[in-house]
């Protein structure tokens, strides 16, 4: 099953994420920063597609932007915990293994101190250790608009996210970290891998202003998969999407064109059979 994510600027992106989804036979779509109508996204989407393949809107927040769109009948997602800023599914393809997304869009520094980025952070790990005690397991991600680098405390803390982009410290610490006595599950992150491919683009949302430090690439678009999830990621599928049916999504300076959007979409995917 492969999922797709695109924080869009508000802009019409659907007849690229369109091309994409056929291409690249995607089955799952979160959008962040999309004010457009859900039956419009839809139809966008589903020119040329027919039965089975059909896309449907499994959750809409109009007022945060924030959207799921998918190919499964929406009685194979569940609503399990739904926040500002974030949401929780169980998916339960036919047939195939059950997990648990999250999808997530949280500010920006611009509107909230590395602090409060992490505080956040908390919260949401709070309510998806919830969600897997329901559910009855860990098969987890989150993917979605951080707004925060994979090093930084929000995604490192244990309290936070507790993320690493090295799968090999994952299997040496059986994928969980102690502190004061006190286990906590951990997450990887396959993103930082797929930013330094031959060819690839080295974040997903480029920034450069007159502060000291300027990170210039940032990768803020990221999904996070639990020890319990991650064998089954097919790491081919994991990648940051800058080309789209021989459309760039970058200027010709090589940064995100803000006239589609001034993020680029990720795309990873599990073998879930």
């Amino acid at each position: 099953m492969r999922f797709l994510f695109w924080n869009t600027l508000n802009n019409d992106v659907y007849p690229h994420l369109a091309k994409v989804a056929a291409t690249m036979d995607v089955e799952l779509i979160g959008l962040a920063e999309s004010q457009f109508p859900p039956s419009y996204i839809i139809d966008e989407l589903n020119k040329g597609r027919s039965g089975i393949s059909r896309f449907r809107s499994l959750y809409a927040d109009d007022a945060q932007g924030l959207h799921l769109v998918g190919t499964l009948p929406n009685m194979f997602v569940k609503l399990l915990v739904e926040e500002k800023r974030f949401v929780i599914f169980e998916v339960k393809p036919p047939g195939q293994t059950p997990v648990i997304a999250c999808l997530l869009h949280l500010p920006s520094k611009l509107h909230a101190s590395a602090g409060k980025q992490r505080d956040m952070a908390e919260n949401v790990v709070e309510r998806i250790e919830e969600a897997e005690r329901a559910s009855g397991h860990a098969r987890t991600v989150i993917f979605g608009d951080f707004n925060m680098n994979p090093f930084e405390d929000g995604m490192m803390s244990f309290r936070a996210f507790n993320s690493t982009i090295h799968v090999d410290v994952i299997e040496r610490l059986s994928g969980q970290r102690t502190l004061n006595s006190k286990k906590r599950s951990m997450f990887y992150n396959p993103m930082a891998k797929a930013s330094f491919r031959d060819g690839a683009a080295r974040g997903t949302y480029y920034y450069h202003d007159n502060d000291d430090v300027v990170h210039y690439w940032n990768l803020f678009d990221q999904a996070l998969v639990r020890p319990e999830l991650s064998p089954l990621l097919v790491k081919d599928d994991v990648r940051i999407i800058d080309k789209i049916g021989g459309v760039s999504l970058l200027t010709a300076k090589g940064i995100p064109d803000s006239k589609i959007s001034d993020h680029l979409p990720i795309m990873f995917g599990f073998n879930l059979n």
